[in-house]
């Protein structure tokens, strides 16, 4: 069959009256809402499948003995470089373990401290380790010799001394006295170590704050790509400069007129951005200046195409 032998009549206004088709577009508005109502459902519903390769390298991580066996392995590169963070540490706590019992705890004193540390704090660790090579008293005299350095130290005088040790004596309490303060004592070491370990912590805690936070001020910047890359790659160099400033006149006095700029916690760069708008309305008046100085014609090539764009003036300030 031919459509040309085919006989059509519409009559638009009986066939599809006004208010039909009113009625249908708000048939079909209602189900595109609907529509878009259910569609955050079926996101939240969709999860994402773990990578094959990121599962494949952390079994191997475990079959090595590198990282532990986790139900929560969230299936990431991500994930497993987190992970392995603690492995140097673990690997060395494992291998101080294996060493003679006397030289552990200062090991594990220094280990736990990382960067965190002063040859101060390693001296006095030492002085109060060495001090716990004995773990009882087994005479008298031994004990009531440790009795009088513990109770001197506490600010008692002589004759109360010899008053406490005495009523010890006469009550059999003297050795087991003396023992109980020495077992005291010799925690302290441990004390010390635990001391260190929750200190770096806090700092290494505090540290990815900060640089989380950095992330997100780069965020509300709003810098150009570039210049987000640029900033980002100078960060771990910042010492490097700042010991090389240091060493040059010139840069050094360029560094403090900058940060004198500082104020309430942020830079005002109020002045460079003076200077960056005078320079760009500078360069703009001497492109129009080329202008007008052509044939008489109206111009729109390179020398204005890169201050003007759809009828508005754009700076070039980076």
């Amino acid at each position: 069959m031919n459509i040309e032998n085919l006989d059509l009549e519409l009559d638009l206004e009986n066939d599809f009256p006004e208010d039909q088709v009113e009625e249908t577009t708000d048939e079909n508005e209602t189900e595109d809402e609907g529509q878009e109502e259910d569609e955050p459902i079926e996101e939240t519903e969709t999860k994402e499948e773990p990578d094959a390769l990121a599962k494949a390298t952390y079994n191997r991580l475990v079959a090595q003995g590198l990282l532990d066996e986790d139900p929560e392995f969230a299936g990431t590169f991500e994930d497993i470089e987190e992970r392995l963070e603690d492995v140097p540490k673990r690997l060395l706590n494992q291998a101080i373990e294996e060493l003679p019992q006397n030289s552990q705890a200062m090991l594990k004193f220094i280990a736990a401290a990382g960067t965190n540390i002063t040859p101060q704090e390693i001296y006095d660790f030492a002085k109060t380790f060495v001090n716990e090579t004995q773990t009882s008293f087994e005479t008298l005299d031994e004990a009531k010799s440790f009795m009088e350095t513990k109770l001197k130290a506490q600010g008692l005088k002589d004759r109360a001394i010899q008053a406490e040790i005495e009523e010890l004596e006469d009550s059999d309490e003297l050795l087991d006295k003396a023992n109980k303060l020495l077992a005291e004592d010799n925690k302290k070491s441990q004390k010390l170590i635990e001391n260190k370990e929750e200190q770096n912590r806090q700092i290494q805690e505090s540290q990815k704050q900060f640089v989380s936070a950095i992330g997100e001020e780069l965020k509300t910047l709003n810098y150009s790509k570039r210049k987000e890359e640029q900033i980002r790659s100078t960060m771990p160099k910042s010492n490097q400069i700042l010991s090389d400033v240091v060493k040059s006149p010139k840069a050094y006095v360029q560094l403090i007129d900058f940060l004198s700029k500082f104020k309430n916690n942020e830079f005002d760069l109020s002045d460079y951005l003076k200077q960056g708008a005078s320079k760009a309305t500078s360069d703009l008046r001497e492109a129009l200046n080329k202008t007008t100085a052509s044939t008489g014609t109206k111009t729109t090539g390179t020398v204005m195409s890169k201050y003007i764009k759809d009828d508005r003036y754009i700076p070039t300030i980076d």
